[in-house]
């Protein structure tokens, strides 16, 4: 497990109330606060983030819903080239989108509807990345497996889309080599 969480927050200020404890800033739909996001020091190549997440508020989705998006990101290079999986984007509960130059940002893969999220329900969310897989387990149990090779290495972090969200027990582990003899 990665210990020492060194951080730095891309937006608007975080609260940061103890050891692996995240608040992202209040819930806005303007242009220049829908996004938050929270990156970590270290690069991985392999591994895998967790955390439990607890929607707190929100604005409106397009549907008049509730927007209630809050991810976990990996191989983060820069603003416009990473993956990142969550809740409720793209009318789903569960995703796992990626971000591509521009930026654009594209669904991979996804389950559920957008309506089965509740706010202030806690989410027991990890997200594995090793080689060209990627997968997202609620309560560990796999709701998505992702394929795909374009970013190898970069960095892990928590992100939210016009949505506050408690990101408590942060926990990132860098995968072990495997020998073979």
């Amino acid at each position: 497990m990665v210990t020492d969480l060194k951080f730095s927050m891309l937006h608007d200020d975080w609260q940061v109330p103890g050891p692996g404890t995240f608040i992202s800033p209040a819930a806005s739909g303007a242009d220049d606060k829908r996004e938050q996001v929270l990156i970590f020091g270290e690069r991985l190549r392999n591994g895998s983030i967790q955390a439990d997440i607890t929607l707190m508020d929100s604005v409106a989705a397009r549907a008049g819903e509730k927007q209630l998006e809050a991810d976990l990101v990996v191989r983060y290079v820069g603003p416009d080239g990473f993956y990142y999986a969550g809740t409720s984007a793209w009318d789903s509960k569960f995703f796992i989108a990626k971000v591509l130059p521009g930026p654009f940002y594209q669904s991979r893969q996804n389950v559920g509807r957008r309506g089965s999220i509740r706010p202030n329900k806690t989410y027991r969310l990890r997200l594995d990345f090793n080689g060209s897989q990627i997968s997202l387990h609620e309560n560990d149990v796999q709701q998505l497996v992702l394929l795909d090779e374009s970013y190898q290495v970069g960095q892990c972090g928590l992100r939210t889309y016009k949505t506050q969200a408690r990101f408590e027990n942060v926990e990132i582990h860098r995968a072990q080599p495997k020998a073979f003899l």
